[in-house]
Parts: structure tokens; C-alpha cells; sequence
């Protein structure tokens, strides 16, 4: 993607694809009159060459030419986890450093799992969450399901190795059991609220088996730490106990656990805990020298005792995403804001949600989804002019002061959904999703992706420089990407989800495009050559 410097009035840098743009920053500040833009104008600024889309898998650089298949995310093996006559879904990936894979999700239907098992759902009328490990070879090694007596709604959305722990956190109402398909619990249920409002749960199993080890009701977020220790950021953690404001950041031990004397309950030990307010956070990872980063939004002008730094104040701009970060003994060292901004041509709200943030090779990044338009600090970005249509937004930081040193949106129509990003040894971003649209692009129109619904990975040079993008094919059914992990060495990009149909990313296929079956996958990526 070459630098382009675009007006506010402008809306958009110029690209030869109908219906998508890229808008990257710098551009030049807001005016709050709009220019004397026409806002009933439904051009978007865009360009239309007349070309037609193509679906490429050619690494391209910005200059048109061929780049370095080395820098490219590449598509490897594409696994069928499990198949069921409807309602599967795939939400959660972990491997661990024997390459045995934890994946996890929900169903509602018997689900069998890689041809030899099967799972039942606790009942009818109810969707269960589950967990199943694989050897490298695909073999199942055990299988859990999350459910319960009564109708109620169980899904495992995250997973991730800690010790000899996967550490597992999803959404349940009523009450949640951990127990072996045809068994009754191995542990006390957890109750949530009478209301059968969702809530949030964090287990432990057994990496080897499967055994639980500890379940919780736990609303926030969870990263490995190293070793046998993980981290926690929201709401006071059970193991911690209430500290000062409304949002908490801990380090929990999960090798040491602490036994309730009335309930018998077991919960990790809380190795420190400090007290936040007027944040609300949905990541956090444990970064380079055990450093903390977390991500969310906040309104407040501080974090902590620290000036949240962001853009320059903008007619009719209003605070929205945080990224943080701190020490490994949880000091703040630095809080950046972004601002969400006016679109020009739709009257509705903008919104921006952070959804991602890694940081590897001295890069952090982070990516997220727009509606509208928003800085992320370096000068305002305008998606798509539809009041629907969610477009994703990619930044690179400085990891020491989280100033922004680059920042792309790509504004198609349709809504896009992000699965997640990784950052490999060379500093280089790799995102993975799924577009809405007609069309896909985030090359500056060098190799636009077609296939309505399809998925997407694609890979970002250090300073946001387009390498390399592909899509999926496949069908006719809803195809998802709903979260990504990382190999323990860092040279295996893993990416979940769910498809009807078949689907192909170019290294094998799995379905049939005749068939109803919704399917559980994982496609793995090659990160080095």
C-alpha cells in the first residue's frame, strides 16, 4: 500500500475496486463544517476502474510486482474437527509444544468428532460447549462437554496452555457442568445469577486427559504468563478478592491451588492484584519481559495515575479504544486512546473495538473492527458509507510508547469479522477473517479477493506494506472464522472456525458443497519458509 494523503471531504483514498477502499493514515485533520461535502452523495470517493475482482493468492508487492514468497502467511494441511446435522460451531484454538491440538466451541446437535467419537448434547432444547485434544496426527486424545440438567446455553470461546493446563473461558446461563460425555459431573456445578443472564466461566482440565481441575464464574480477560501462571483482566477474580475501583488486572497461579474450606472449591492462588477504574477491557496478553498489555475502551482521561494520550481532539469525536501497558509487577506504563469520529455521509454512532494486539520481533500491534470512522492516532480514517457495514482496522505501535507509527482501514461493503492476527520473527502481521462483501481488498488494488462470505489471511509487511493476500472458496453455506493460535515457537499460524459446505484455502479441502453438514476446522498457515 503506497502512503496517500486523502481529505476529510475526500472520504477515501482511491482504489481500481468497486465497492472497497483503504484508508491510510496520515491524512489531513477533520474539518467540522465537512468541507462542503454533498452528504447525499453515494460515490464514497472511491474510484472505479472497471476492473473486475480477481481471487489471487499471488504475493504482491505494492509496486505490482511479485514479492518474497518467504514473507507470505502460507496455507498448510486443513483438519476436520467435527461435524454435526447443524448448529456446530468452532470458537477456540490451542497447540501445545508436542503439537497436540485443544479446540473448542458449542453444539446443539450429536457431533462427531474426527469419525470415531461422539458427543452428545446434556438435552434437547439447549446448546452445549465442548473441548476435544488431538494428537499431531489428528487421533482423538479425550473430550469434554460443558452443559447441564436444565435448558441452558454452554460455549467455549478461548483456550490456551498453562503448566500442564489448557485453561479454557466461554459463556454460560443456569448452571455448568464439566463432565465426560455419558457421565455425570466431575465437579460441583457453577450457578450463575437466578436471572439466566450469561456469564462468564474460566475451567482448568487436565492437558494430557482432560480431568478438570477447577472451574469458576469469571467475567474478563485471560493470557498465559509463562509457566504455570496466568493473567486476569475485569472484574474482581474469585481468587483475589475485591480491590480498589471496578476493574481488575492479576496474576494467578495455576499449579497452586487454594481450597475453599465451606464449598470445597478450588481456584488458583492469587500472586498480586491491583485495582483500575472506568475501563472496560476484552484483551490482554503477557508481553515481551513478562510486561502486561491489555485493551478495551475507556472515556476517563486517566489510567490508573497515567494521562490516557490520544489523538487531538476532533469536531464531534468521542473516546473509545484503549490499549495499556504494564510493568510485570502491574504499573502502568503508558495508556493510548483512540477517538471515533463522524462519518460524513450516515448519521448513525461510530464504534471501534480492539480485537486483537500482539506484540513479537519488537512490533505491537493491534486490529480491531469500525463502524463509521476513527483515529487510531494517525489522522482520521473513513470506512465504508453504509450504516452497517463493519469494516477492520489494522495499527502498528511503538511498543515503548504506544505512539502510532502506522494505520490502515479497509473500507468494503458488507460487514468484515476478524478472527486475529499474529506477528512473526520478522515483525510482519498476518490477519485472518472473513469479508461480507462482493469483493475484499487489502492491497491498494493490486490483488483484490472476490467470493461473498469467503475467508481471508493476509500479511503485512513492518511498516503496514501489503505482501501477500488470499481467500477461501468453498460452500454454498455460512463460512466462519471466529479466533487464531500460535505455535509455541512461533512458525505455525492456526486459524478456527466453522463452515456448511465445503471449504478449500488453497492446500486441501474438506466437505461438500452438496452436503448440509456444518464442520468444525482448522486450517494451519506456515509462518517461515
Amino acid at each position: 500500500m503506497n502512503e496517500r494523503a486523502c481529505s476529510w471531504a475526500s472520504l477515501l483514498c482511491s482504489l481500481a475496486l468497486a465497492g472497497c477502499a483503504i484508508s491510510r493514515t496520515p491524512l489531513d485533520p477533520i474539518d467540522g463544517s465537512m468541507g462542503g461535502h454533498d452528504a447525499g452523495s453515494s460515490d464514497s470517493g472511491r474510484s472505479d476502474s472497471g476492473r473486475a475482482p480477481s481471487d489471487s493468492g499471488t504475493p504482491e508487492s505494492d509496486a505490482g510486482g511479485p514479492s518474497d514468497p518467504r514473507e507470505c502467511v502460507t496455507p498448510e494441511a486443513i483438519l476436520e474437527i467435527a461435524s454435526s446435522g447443524q448448529g456446530v460451531e468452532g470458537h477456540a484454538v490451542a497447540i501445545d509444544g508436542a503439537g497436540n491440538l485443544y479446540v473448542g466451541g458449542g453444539f446443539s446437535d450429536p457431533m462427531t468428532v474426527r469419525t470415531t467419537t461422539t458427543l452428545d448434547p446434556t438435552g434437547p432444547n439447549r446448546r452445549d460447549g465442548f473441548v476435544v485434544s488431538l494428537t499431531p496426527g489428528g487421533a482423538v486424545r479425550w473430550a469434554r462437554v460443558f452443559g447441564d440438567a436444565n435448558d441452558s446455553d454452554q460455549t467455549v470461546v478461548g483456550a490456551f496452555l498453562a503448566g500442564d493446563l489448557v485453561i479454557v473461558s466461554g459463556q454460560f446461563d443456569g448452571e455448568l457442568d464439566l463432565h465426560v460425555p455419558g457421565t455425570s459431573g466431575d465437579l460441583p456445578p457453577i450457578v450463575s445469577s437466578p436471572s439466566r443472564s450469561s456469564t462468564g466461566f474460566v475451567a482448568a482440565l487436565r492437558a494430557s486427559d482432560g480431568t478438570p481441575v477447577f472451574a469458576h464464574v469469571y467475567d474478563g480477560a485471560l493470557a498465559a504468563a509463562g509457566g504455570t501462571e496466568i493473567v486476569a483482566a475485569g472484574g474482581a477474580h474469585p481468587a483475589c478478592g475485591a480491590t480498589t475501583g471496578d476493574l481488575q488486572v492479576a496474576r494467578l497461579d495455576v499449579a497452586a491451588l487454594v481450597t475453599d474450606p465451606t464449598t470445597g472449591a478450588r481456584a488458583p492462588t492469587c500472586r498480586r492484584a491491583v485495582g483500575f477504574s472506568g475501563a472496560t477491557i476484552t484483551r490482554a496478553i503477557v508481553a515481551t519481559g513478562g510486561d502486561v498489555l491489555i485493551a478495551g475502551t475507556s472515556v476517563e482521561d486517566t489510567f490508573g495515575t497515567v494521562s490516557i494520550s490520544r489523538p487531538a481532539a476532533s469536531t464531534g469525536s468521542r473516546p473509545d479504544g484503549l490499549v495499556v501497558r504494564l510493568s510485570p509487577d502491574l504499573a502502568v506504563r503508558w495508556a493510548r486512546g483512540y477517538q471515533t469520529l463522524p462519518h460524513p455521509t450516515h448519521p448513525h454512532p461510530s464504534h471501534f473495538s480492539i480485537a486483537a494486539l500482539q506484540e513479537r520481533g519488537g512490533a505491537l500491534v493491534i486490529a480491531g473492527r469500525v463502524l463509521g470512522a476513527v483515529d487510531l492516532g494517525g489522522g482520521p480514517m473513513i470506512g465504508f458509507t453504509s450504516g452497517s457495514d463493519w469494516d477492520i482496522a489494522i495499527a502498528g505501535l511503538d511498543p515503548a510508547t504506544g505512539e502510532t507509527r502506522w494505520s490502515d482501514l479497509f473500507a468494503c461493503e458488507g460487514s468484515d469479522a476478524l478472527a486475529g492476527i499474529a506477528a512473526d520473527e520478522e515483525g510482519q502481521l498476518h490477519v485472518a477473517g472473513r469479508f461480507g462483501g462482493p469483493a475484499f481488498d487489502v492491497s491498494g488494488g493490486v490483488a483484490p479477493l472476490a467470493g461473498q462470505g469467503q475467508l481471508f489471511a493476509a500479511t503485512f509487511g513492518e511498516t503496514g506494506a501489503h505482501q501477500c493476500s488470499r481467500a477461501s472458496t468453498g460452500g454454498p453455506g455460512s463460512t466462519t472464522a471466529s479466533s487464531t493460535g500460535t505455535t509455541p515457537d512461533g512458525h505455525e499460524w492456526l486459524v478456527v472456525g466453522s463452515t456448511v459446505g465445503s471449504l478449500d484455502f488453497g492446500a486441501g479441502a474438506i466437505g461438500d458443497s452438496s452436503s448440509p453438514r456444518s464442520r468444525v476446522f482448522v486450517q494451519r498457515f506456515s509462518l517461515v519458509e
